[in-house]
């Protein structure tokens, strides 16, 4: 594997965290049960919130 294949599959692997733990995020609010009303709180609630990236960072 080259250096650019080696330094593509890093960046795809941190991509794909990002993508998951922002999902783990969201995953609830796409519930088909919640009202708007109800979205909108639990959004308010998440985004108040600091949380721990994938790579140890607190982020918000």
């Amino acid at each position: 594997m080259s250096p650019s294949e080696d330094e593509d599959r890093r960046r795809a692997e941190r991509a794909r965290q990002v993508g998951l733990f922002r999902y783990g995020l969201i995953q609830d609010l796409i519930d088909t049960k919640l009202t708007t009303r109800q979205r909108g709180k639990l959004a308010r609630e998440l985004a108040a919130k600091e949380h721990t990236n994938p790579f140890g960072r607190r982020s918000r």
